[in-house]
């Protein structure tokens, strides 16, 4: 159990570890994620820009004595890169690619989910880190999304 918090917030935190390997991507992943809000067992976490911190976007429906739950979160992820094809060309023949690639790789994530009954509104903010040397800065972007639990 967490702190007792005022208006019956709950909190959660949920570490990660993670590897993918493919001729697309490879790199190893680690991070963190904390949320504050209500009925938080009802859900494994927003649904997710990949590659990106884990969560599934996996819900429990409300009921009609509970229809209503939701939560703020905030995480952080880093990836250590072995292989980006969109940063290092094809794999099996010549091509364009960036030579100054770095090798490791941070975002952070912040947004709000909100489930009535069975219907989940999820919004994400990402700010990851230069992906090569001569980037014009971070990337910042945001996902709307909407699931239905069935």
């Amino acid at each position: 159990d967490g702190p007792d918090l005022p208006l019956g917030l709950e909190t959660d935190f949920g570490a990660h570890l993670g590897v993918a390997l493919g001729n697309v991507r490879t790199y190893g992943a680690t991070g963190l994620t904390a949320r504050i809000g209500w009925d938080l067992d009802s859900s494994f976490g927003p649904p997710r820009i990949r590659p990106a911190l884990s969560g599934a976007g996996e819900f429990v429906p409300g009921t009609p004595e509970d229809p209503l739950g939701g939560y703020f979160f905030v995480g952080v992820d880093g990836r250590a890169i072995a292989r980006d094809m969109f940063l290092d060309g094809n794999l099996w023949r010549d091509g364009p690619r960036v030579e100054d690639r770095r090798a490791v790789v941070g975002d952070l994530q912040a947004g709000i989910a909100v489930h009535y009954r069975s219907v989940q509104l999820a919004f994400t903010f990402v700010n990851r880190t230069e992906e090569f040397v001569r980037q014009d800065g971070p990337q910042r972007f945001g996902a709307l999304s909407i699931s239905i639990a069935r």
